[in-house]
């Protein structure tokens, strides 16, 4: 069965490194690294840039909506409070990380349609089925910005949404839910990964 591996980088990590990271990365990232008021957000873009500087020199661009692509490959980046993930795949590819935490019924009431609902068995089922939808969504291209995250579908195994076939699968790391879609109808695994900084 085809493997896709999810790099992961820990805050501390990056913390430790950042000097080193730093001048590993373009100078544009470290403008936008520079560009966040907190640390830990200028650490998780930090991190993220190292991910592109390293499998990627730096050679990506922006869609109109947001997603970086390359020319060298699929690739897809997500980070939440202590972690920033990165999958490489052979196709188009999304993944999302969110840390269990406890969730207010106003934003399950925005995410989730009443069938969605029903699915959600107990608390730490919100942060599974965001991440599924979160990652369907960057795989498709556009994430969730102009549209109602209720009408992405949710579910693992394979998804169809906007008429195309989406593998989703995921796997935990502590204390957070990562997911990972690409855009395939064949099955595959998930590989964490702790990213060796060198």
């Amino acid at each position: 069965m085809k493997q896709y591996t999810v790099y992961y980088l820990s805050l501390s990590e990056i913390k430790f490194y950042k000097t080193y990271l730093l001048s590993q990365i373009s100078e544009e990232r470290k403008k936008r690294v520079e560009s966040y008021v907190h640390e830990e957000d200028k650490l998780l873009s930090l991190g993220a840039g190292y991910f592109i500087h390293k499998y990627f020199k730096d050679d990506v661009k922006k869609t109109k909506s947001g997603k970086l692509i390359s020319p060298k490959g699929f690739f897809n980046i997500s980070h939440s409070k202590k972690y920033v993930v990165f999958v490489l795949a052979d196709k188009e590819c999304g993944i999302d990380i969110e840390e269990k935490r406890e969730v207010k019924k106003e934003l399950i009431d925005y995410a989730f349609s009443d069938s969605d609902k029903e699915l959600m068995k107990k608390p730490e089922d919100f942060f599974l089925m965001w991440t599924l939808k979160e990652a369907i969504s960057k795989a498709e291209g556009s994430g969730l910005s102009g549209k109602s995250i209720k009408d992405i579908p949710v579910g693992t195994g394979l998804i169809e949404y906007k008429d195309e076939a989406y593998m989703v699968k995921f796997t935990t790391l502590a204390d957070y839910y990562i997911s990972v879609a690409v855009k395939t109808d064949k099955p595959f695994e998930i590989v964490l990964k702790e990213e060796i900084i060198k």
